[in-house]
Formats: C-alpha cells, sequence, structure tokens
C-alpha cells in the first residue's frame, strides 16, 4: 500500500512537472508572476519525482509499475485537457484583448471623425458668418448709396423747386416795380440770397456772402470789388469812406431788418425798385446788389438807389452803376 501511494505521487509530480514544465511564459505582467510560481513548484515536483521514482524502481514491484504506469497515463490526459483548456482561454482573453484594442481603435477613430466634423462644422460656421458679415456691410453699402442718392435727390428737388420759387418771386417784384414804386431794402436782398444757397438761415447767408465777396482779410476791410464800387459811388455824390463801409457791410443783415419808414422818394420816380438811406448804409447796399447782379442771383431788375432825402443819385444794372436820367427809372 505504501508503494502505490508513493507510485501515486511519484505519477502526480511527474505529470504535474510535465504540465508545468511545458506552460509557455506569457509575455503580461499578471501572467509572468504567475508563471513564475509555477516554475518554481515544477521544480519541487521534479525533484519529488525523482526521488519516488527511485523508490518504486528499488521496490521491484510490478504491480505497482503497471497502476503507477495507468495514473500517469490519466493524471497526463487531465493535465492535456488543463493545457488545452488553459489554452482556449488564454486564446478567449486574447480574443478579448484585440476586441478591446480594436473598440479602443474604433472609439480613436470616431473621436477623430466626431473631432473633424466638429471642426468642418465649425469652420462652415466661421465661413457663414463671414459671408453674412460681407452681404451685411454690402447691404448697408447699398443702403447707404440709396441714402445718399435719395438725400441728393431730395436736395436737387428741394433747389430746383427753391430756385423756381425765387425765379417767380423776382419776376412778380420786377412786373410789380413796372406799375409803382417800391422801397424795400430786405426783399430783393432776400430772395438773391435764398438763390444763393437755401440750405441755411438768411443771416447765415448774408454773412457768408459778404465775408466771401465783399469784404477780405482779419480786419474785414473792402475787398477789390467792394472798393471798386465804393469809387463809383462817389462820382454819384457819396462819400465812399471805405472804413465806414467795412462796417457797415459786417453788420448788413442788421441793419436791413430794421424796420423801414416811409421814404419820401423824390417826385420824379414814378415807378421801379428802391432802395437807399443815409451813408454809409446806401452804400453797403449799392455794393450788395451790384455783386448780386454780377453774379446772376438778380436778374432783370434795375434798382434805383436814393440817399437820405430820397433823392435818386444812380441806377444798379447787372453788377453797373450807372446814371439815373429819367422819370421811368430807366438809363
Amino acid at each position: 500500500m505504501s508503494t502505490i501511494r508513493c507510485c501515486s505521487i511519484l505519477l502526480w509530480s511527474t505529470a504535474a512537472a510535465a504540465a508545468f514544465s511545458a506552460w509557455p511564459v506569457p509575455s503580461r505582467a499578471p501572467f509572468g508572476r504567475l508563471t513564475r510560481r509555477y516554475c518554481k513548484l515544477s521544480e519541487e515536483l521534479s525533484r519529488h519525482r525523482s526521488f519516488f521514482k527511485e523508490q518504486a524502481e528499488s521496490s521491484g514491484n510490478a504491480k505497482a509499475i503497471e497502476i503507477l504506469t495507468f495514473l500517469y497515463e490519466q493524471d497526463i490526459q487531465q493535465i492535456q485537457n488543463l493545457k488545452s483548456e488553459r489554452d482556449k482561454t488564454l486564446e478567449r482573453y486574447e480574443k478579448q484583448i484585440q476586441d478591446l484594442k480594436s473598440d479602443i481603435q474604433d472609439l480613436k477613430s470616431d473621436k477623430n471623425q466626431t473631432l473633424e466634423r466638429y471642426e468642418k462644422q465649425i469652420q462652415d460656421l466661421k465661413s457663414d458668418i463671414q459671408d453674412l458679415k460681407s452681404d451685411k456691410n454690402q447691404t448697408l453699402e447699398r443702403y447707404e448709396r440709396q441714402i445718399e442718392d435719395l438725400k441728393s435727390n431730395r436736395d436737387k428737388f428741394i433747389k430746383a423747386l427753391n430756385d423756381q420759387l425765387q425765379e417767380m418771386k423776382l419776376k412778380a417784384l420786377s412786373e410789380e416795380a413796372k406799375m409803382r414804386v417800391i422801397v424795400n431794402n430786405r426783399a430783393l436782398i432776400e430772395i438773391a440770397i435764398a438763390r444763393y444757397d437755401c440750405t441755411v438761415s438768411l443771416t447765415e447767408g448774408v454773412r457768408t456772402f459778404v465775408m466771401g465777396h465783399l469784404l477780405a482779410g482779419p480786419k474785414n476791410t473792402l475787398s477789390e470789388y467792394s472798393r471798386r464800387v465804393c469809387g463809383q459811388l462817389r462820382h454819384f455824390g457819396f462819400a465812399g469812406k471805405e472804413q465806414s463801409v467795412s462796417k457797415e457791410l459786417a453788420n448788413l443783415m442788421h441793419e436791413i431788418s430794421k424796420p423801414l419808414h416811409a421814404m419820401q422818394v423824390s417826385s420824379t420816380i414814378d415807378r421801379g425798385y428802391v432802395v437807399g438811406g443815409d451813408q454809409p448804409h446806401a452804400e453797403a447796399l449799392a455794393i450788395m446788389i451790384a455783386k448780386l447782379q454780377e453774379t446772376k442771383l438778380v436778374e432783370g431788375l434795375d434798382v434805383l438807389l436814393v440817399d437820405g432825402r430820397g433823392k435818386c443819385r444812380c441806377v444798379l444794372r447787372d453788377g453797373e452803376i450807372l446814371a439815373y436820367s429819367g422819370e421811368s427809372g430807366d438809363e
């Protein structure tokens, strides 16, 4: 009985040693640690197998050797089954590992594709935003051009209407002056300045016209044109003091806005448009109206210039200073 037991132990140790010695060393750390343990156990079982084999052979028991062989073959078969199961398990683990690797690759690929899709969507959105900005800017530019065109057309239309209105006023004034005497220092200037610039007030228009045509320099002295007219007026009895006339021109709007009381006009004047008054106001009016005539802001109307006593001294016609010689106000 002791021999059979020794044979069983020998058989088991031999089979186990064979199985463990044939076990491949895995490459992964968990399997590596397990393999090292199995290798150590295999060495111990190998020593036990040698010991018990010597004991069985020394006993010379054929029956024990037969039993040993039978048990050895059975254990070898079980070990082969265990090895096969181990291989299947390893294959399953390897397949799971490969599947996990494949899943990881798929996830990486999906992640990259998703990122690429998001990047493309971002680029498309940026492009759409740029297109919208460009369209918005183009639309705004188009609207601004349309607004400018409308403003320009409006201004042209207003100017055309204003020119037509002022022309009608001037024509009406001319027709009325042919029938009776009109004494008014402001009306003609008001019509002419409205034709000169209808976008500003009368005060601003008069100041701009005077500063642009009749006065010069920082001290507002008479311009060359004003000095020439002032010199011509001296031939018709006006003093022509340039300093006094320049001050009157600088303050012309204030002076023509004063109420004009009924001025006694000479009985020799039976019709016509009359301006004038005391000096230097009459001279400033003459310079202003002569320049308005020269620039075609006043057309087709002779203007009679009278002194402070109502006597007609000269006629302003198309920017020229002419002598007054007729009862009708004609030259």
